[in-house]
């Protein structure tokens, strides 16, 4: 699934999205999928929740701003992407606030890209979200298709995706983490320890 839930030692969720689909089956849908999880935890009163995005694939924007729809009350644009030529790509709000002062700390990596990073943005700005992990991926940009024929197409980079709020890009079109902690190694892995995780856990607010 592109959702799971799972708990800490201390309550708080560890929500995983590994990457951003919409679509008409709720059960393929990504936002559904983490409102359903986020609208648990707060019914259960959980201390926060840790958003783990890391090696997140991206995919939809709009998906990311029906996930940010749920962790706060700004009624703007959760999404927003400026292309060269000057025309915006912009997702509003999807959906009710569901637990809007829920503690919240993202988890990242150098594989976190596209919608993951969007959604790490929208957060940060208007939930203040604590980011945790490596720098992303330099994937804050929009895509255009570029039709080389027989059925294929090319994929390219076009425009800045800005803060909701701030309205402004991010350095190398990545997100730099508050909290810097590396990927846990393949020996604590094997053993069962994520350090990344840890921090993250800790630093929820």
């Amino acid at each position: 699934p592109s959702v799971t839930l799972t708990r800490l030692s201390d309550g708080a969720g560890h929500l995983k999205i590994r990457w951003f689909a919409r679509s008409e089956d709720p059960l393929q849908d990504t936002a559904t999928l983490a409102r359903r999880a986020i609208a648990e935890l707060a019914s259960d009163g959980a201390p926060g929740v840790v958003i783990d995005v890391r090696s997140g694939m991206g995919g939809d924007p709009a998906a990311a701003a029906g996930i940010a729809s749920a962790l706060c009350e700004y009624d703007g644009v959760m999404v927003d992407v400026v292309h060269a030529a000057g025309r915006r790509a912009q997702f509003a709000r999807t959906g009710p606030p569901l637990w809007p002062d829920a503690p919240i700390a993202m988890l990242v990596n150098e594989m976190t890209v596209s919608a993951a990073e969007d959604l790490t943005i929208a957060l940060e700005e208007l939930a203040d979200a604590v980011v945790v992990g490596t720098p992303t991926a330099w994937g804050l940009n929009g895509i255009g298709f570029l039709d080389l024929g027989d059925r294929y197409a090319l994929a390219t980079p076009q425009g800045t995706a800005v803060g909701p709020r701030s309205g402004v890009g991010r350095p190398g079109m990545r997100v730099e983490p508050h909290v810097r902690v590396d990927n846990p190694t393949t020996a604590e892995l094997r053993d069962g320890i994520d350090p990344a995780l840890e921090a993250a856990r800790q630093n929820l607010c």
